[in-house]
């Protein structure tokens, strides 16, 4: 049987400040995109690869797309697909 959360355990669970979270996230990834780009070795700019750079998981979940927009907003904008790499 599963088992069940205590109040106090949501209460935490939703205290995520998302907005502030966007705006760091969003910083962060234009701060490391000039470096990646410049990289000697050519590298596919991929959200997977902000989030391994970053050690940021959201950014590989699509369900935090709606909590996160900004940050989703220039990762469609900046990410490339196998064909534009």
């Amino acid at each position: 049987m599963a088992k069940r959360k205590c109040s106090s355990e949501r209460k935490l669970k939703d205290a995520t400040d998302w907005e502030m979270r966007d705006q760091e996230y969003y910083q962060k990834i234009k701060e490391v995109y000039p470096e990646l780009m410049a990289l000697e070795k050519p590298v596919r700019i991929t959200s997977t690869l902000f989030s391994k750079r970053l050690n940021i998981f959201n950014l590989s979940v699509k369900s935090y797309e709606e909590k996160l927009p900004q940050t989703y907003k220039l990762l469609n904008e900046i990410t490339e697909t196998v064909q534009e790499f």
